[in-house]
C-alpha cells in the first residue's frame, strides 16, 4: 500500500503533483508524459528519462531551480529528499536558542547538488556539499553557478577515502552534516525484504559508487561515525539515510560507542519506497531524543491498523481501470465523498466520507421508499378529492344557516388570552422548526460526525487488481469498513 499519507506533514509533495498541469507547463515533461484515452495523464517511471523530466521540471516549477543532470549519474526524486530535509528542520526547531543561522555539510553530494541546492532555496541554510567523483563535482559547480548561489553554497572535491575528517577545516564548525550513502554492498544484487514485495518502480540510475560500497551502508556509515568521533562538537548534529532497517540499531549502538550522547531515529516515507533516517551529537546543549519522528505522530493520530482487502482476478475479466471506474461509481451511489489521494501507474488512493451507512439494507430501502411515495401519492389523491367535496359542503352550510353574535364573539376576557395563547405556539413552533433544520444542516457539514471516513486503495498485481479500504474515523467503528467492502464485492459486477 502507498505510504504517502506518513509523508512528513510539511513536505509539499504529500499531495502528488498535478501531471496534466506540468505536462501543458513544460515541453521537456510532456515529451515523457503518457496520456490514455480518458485524458489522464501517468509518467513510466520504468523510464530513466522520466524520472529526469520530472525532476528536472518539479524543481524550476516549485523551487525556481535551473538544473542539469548527466545522463549516467543517479537522479533524485524530491519526496525522499524533502523528508529529510524537513525531518532535520524539525530537530532544529526543537533547539531554537541554539541553532540560529543553520550551515551544514553534504557528504557526496552529486552531479545535481540537490540537498544543499534545495537547502539553501526551501530552508535559506547556507551549504557545503563533498563529492569524491570529479566529473558530478563539475557538474554540480555548474548547478551552483546556474542559480547563482555561489555566496550560499559551494562544493569540495575530496578523496575517495574522505567522509568528514580532511573536508572540515580547522577552522570552520557546521550545524550538522548529512548524508545518503551507497545503500547496497559491492558486486550485491539488491534484495527485497519480502520476496512477495513488488520490485522499485523507478528506472534505475546512478553509477557504480553511487549505488554500492565495499561493506553496504554500514561499512560506510561506521566511517562517518568514526570521524565524528575526532571532530565531535564541530558538527552539532551528525545525521545519515539508511535504507535499510536492519542498519538503524547497530549503527545507532556503534554511535554511542564512539560517545555520542544522544540519538535519535526518523522513518522517510514516500510512495512505495520507505527509509530511515538516524541522528546523533555529542553536544550536551542539544536535545534530540525527545523529538518524535512525522511517522511515529502521524501512526499514532491515525491508529494504523491492517486494512480489509480483497482481490479480483484478472481472469475473471477484471483490470486496474475498470475497477477504478467501477468504484468512482458506486461511490457516487452510494452518495459517498470522496477525494482523490493519488492516481499513478497502478496505484489509485481515495479518502471517503461516508455521513451516513448507505450500504446496509439497501434493497429494504428502495423498497420502503417507494411504498412510502406510493402512499404519499394516494394521500394527496384523496385530499384533493375531499377538498373538493369539502368546499361544496361548506357553500350549502354557509347558505342555511347564519351564526348569531352570542354564538361567534367571545367574551373579551378570553378573546386577547386566546389569541396570545395561539400567537405564542405558532412562534414556538416556528422557532423549533428553524433549530431543528439548523442542527440537520450543521450535522450535514460537520465531517466530524461522519459514519465511516477511509482511504480506499486499488494496487495492479501481476494476475489480480487489490482493492484495500483501511480505517480511519467514524461512528461507524472499524467494522463499517468491512460492510462496505461486502457491499463493493457484491455489487462490482453490476456497474457497466
Amino acid at each position: 500500500m502507498a505510504m504517502n499519507r506518513f509523508m512528513h506533514p510539511r513536505n509539499p509533495y504529500k499531495s502528488p503533483p498535478d501531471f496534466k498541469t506540468l505536462a501543458i507547463e513544460y515541453p521537456e515533461f510532456r515529451e515523457k508524459a503518457i496520456q490514455n484515452l480518458s485524458g489522464h495523464v501517468r509518467l513510466d517511471f520504468r523510464n530513466q528519462g522520466s524520472v529526469w523530466a520530472l525532476t528536472k521540471s518539479l524543481l524550476h516549477r516549485d523551487f525556481g531551480l535551473k538544473v542539469e543532470i548527466i545522463p549516467d549519474r543517479l537522479v533524485p526524486t524530491l519526496p525522499l529528499r524533502l523528508n529529510y530535509l524537513l525531518w532535520l528542520e524539525d530537530l532544529f526547531n526543537a533547539n531554537p536558542f541554539v541553532f540560529k543561522k543553520i550551515s551544514g555539510i553534504d557528504i557526496g553530494t552529486g552531479a545535481l547538488c540537490i540537498y544543499p541546492l534545495l537547502a539553501w532555496k526551501h530552508l535559506s541554510w547556507r551549504m557545503m556539499g563533498t563529492e569524491t567523483d570529479e566529473h558530478s563535482c563539475q557538474c554540480a559547480q555548474l548547478n551552483i553557478e546556474k542559480n547563482n548561489l555561489e555566496e550560499h553554497v559551494s562544493v569540495k572535491l575530496v578523496s575517495s577515502d574522505t567522509y568528514l575528517v580532511g573536508a572540515v577545516e580547522d577552522d570552520q564548525t557546521y550545524d550538522f552534516c548529512m548524508c545518503n550513502p551507497p545503500f547496497h554492498k559491492e558486486n550485491t544484487a539488491p534484495k527485497a525484504r519480502n520476496p512477495d514485495r513488488h520490485g522499485p518502480r523507478n528506472a534505475p540510475t546512478g553509477t557504480k559508487t553511487e549505488i554500492s560500497v565495499t561493506g553496504g551502508e554500514e561499512a560506510f556509515v561506521t566511517g562517518i561515525i568514526e570521524d565524528s568521533a575526532v571532530l565531535r562538537e564541530k558538527i552539532r548534529i551528525y545525521t545519515v539515510m539508511l535504507g535499510h532497517k536492519s542498519s538503524v540499531a547497530p549503527m545507532k549502538q556503534k554511535a554511542l560507542a564512539a560517545g555520542a550522547l544522544q540519538t535519535a531515529s526518523s522513518v522517510f516515507c514516500q510512495g512505495r519506497t520507505t527509509r530511515w533516517g538516524l541522528a546523533w551529537t555529542f553536544d550536551p546543549r542539544v536535545e534530540i531524543a525527545s523529538v518524535k519522528s512525522p511517522f511515529e505522530k502521524e501512526k499514532k493520530q491515525q491508529k494504523e491498523s491492517q486494512p480489509f482487502t480483497y482481490d479480483f482476478l484478472m481472469d475473471d475479466g477484471f483490470s486496474y481501470d475498470s475497477l477504478v471506474q467501477k468504484l468512482t461509481q458506486l461511490l457516487d451511489k452510494l452518495e459517498i465523498k470522496s477525494v482523490k489521494e493519488e492516481d499513478d501507474e497502478g496505484i489509485y488512493v481515495v479518502g471517503i466520507v461516508a455521513p451516513t451507512n448507505t450500504w446496509i439494507n439497501s434493497r429494504k430501502r428502495r423498497r420502503e421508499e417507494k411504498r412510502r411515495l406510493a402512499l404519499l401519492q394516494s394521500l394527496n389523491q384523496n385530499g384533493s378529492e375531499d377538498s373538493s367535496k369539502g368546499n361544496m359542503d361548506g357553500v350549502d352550510a354557509a347558505s342555511s344557516a347564519t351564526p348569531t353574535s352570542s354564538d361567534t364573539a367571545p367574551h373579551p376576557e378570553h378573546e386577547s388570552s386566546e389569541q396570545g395563547e395561539t400567537s405564542k405556539r405558532k412562534f414556538e413552533d416556528s422557532s423549533e422548526q428553524t433549530v431543528i433544520k439548523k442542527v440537520k444542516t450543521e450535522s450535514v457539514l460537520d465531517e466530524s460526525k461522519a459514519y465511516l471516513k477511509a482511504l480506499i486503495t486499488i494496487l495492479e498485481l501481476d494476475d489480480a487488481v487489490k482493492l484495500e479500504i483501511l480505517y480511519m474515523d467514524g461512528t461507524g467503528g472499524r467494522d463499517s469498513c468491512n460492510q462496505l467492502l461486502v457491499y463493493l464485492k457484491s455489487h462490482v459486477k453490476d456497474v457497466q
